[in-house]
């Protein structure tokens, strides 16, 4: 699959305005300016929500857009994060919960007293 990736990226670096937005199971092409992250953005704008009132929580690739501090205040990986999501939660200052799945993502919003 890095493999794949690799040539998706000269692909899309070719194209413009694509992004390749890869998970561990797929990989698909977007515009460059979507993501989990400008979504969380929009819904925070749209509802008057400000980064400091937003937890976020993700385990894999396709969520580091959304789990930055500029977004989120309170990041939340559970135990079964990818490793580059881990190690970019817990340098944000977020948490990474013990337990995997949906269990970790409410230990990661009791950690945060939510």
């Amino acid at each position: 699959m890095d493999e794949i990736q690799v040539l998706l990226e000269e692909f899309c670096g070719k194209v413009g305005q694509l992004a390749v937005v890869r998970n561990d199971v797929y990989v698909r092409l977007s515009h460059r300016g979507y993501s989990k992250g400008t979504a969380l953005q929009e819904i925070q704008r749209l509802t008057g929500i400000a980064p400091e009132q937003t937890l976020a929580a993700g385990d894999h690739l396709n969520d580091l857009p959304m789990l930055k501090p500029e977004t989120a205040r309170r990041l939340v990986t559970p135990s079964n994060g990818i490793s580059i999501v881990k190690s970019q939660v817990r340098a944000a200052g977020g948490y990474v919960a013990n337990q995997a799945t949906g269990n970790g993502t409410l230990e990661g919003l009791q950690h945060f007293g939510w």
